[in-house]
């Protein structure tokens, strides 16, 4: 997810954000957006692996 919000730019200050949306044509917004949906997309099965794997250890604290 990390990868993804820094293609997105939503790591930047806002000062910064609005010049780079300001001088960045339609296809270059389209490309960062591109990417950032596709990593954001890769992300989403290794957090749900994760998630899993925290309940499956912890199931035994859970029950009691």
């Amino acid at each position: 997810m990390r990868i993804s919000f820094i293609f997105s730019g939503v790591l930047v200050s806002e000062d910064r954000m609005r010049a780079n949306l300001a001088t960045e044509s339609v296809e270059g917004k389209n490309q960062i957006n591109n990417v950032s949906y596709r990593s954001a997309l890769i992300a989403i099965p290794g957090l749900v692996v994760a998630i899993l794997f925290y309940f499956l250890l912890n199931y035994e604290c859970l029950v009691e």
